[in-house]
């Protein structure tokens, strides 16, 4: 399963978080948390099996963004990345 989060939706930047399965079909908001703030222009890494980091990117004003958020596949959850 993939996940992808944020982007524009089409405008303006999205919180939304959803997956593409392994069949490539579509799984929406509601298997997971929304980011903890819309942003679009972000790179997504994958950590490990089970983390996404989500960096960089901008906010709806066009702002850059410096935080670093680590998602979690098994629990559907975000907490901050590092510094």
């Amino acid at each position: 399963m993939i996940p992808l989060a944020g982007g524009l939706a089409p405008s303006p930047a999205t919180a939304q978080t959803m997956f593409l399965d392994s069949n490539l079909h579509w799984r929406g908001p509601e298997h997971s948390q929304p980011l903890p703030y819309p942003r679009y222009g972000h790179c997504m890494v994958q950590i490990d099996d089970c983390k996404v980091a989500i960096i960089g990117g901008y906010d709806d004003g066009g702002n850059a963004i410096t935080q670093i958020q680590v998602y979690n596949i098994d629990d559907a959850s975000y907490e901050d990345g590092p510094k």
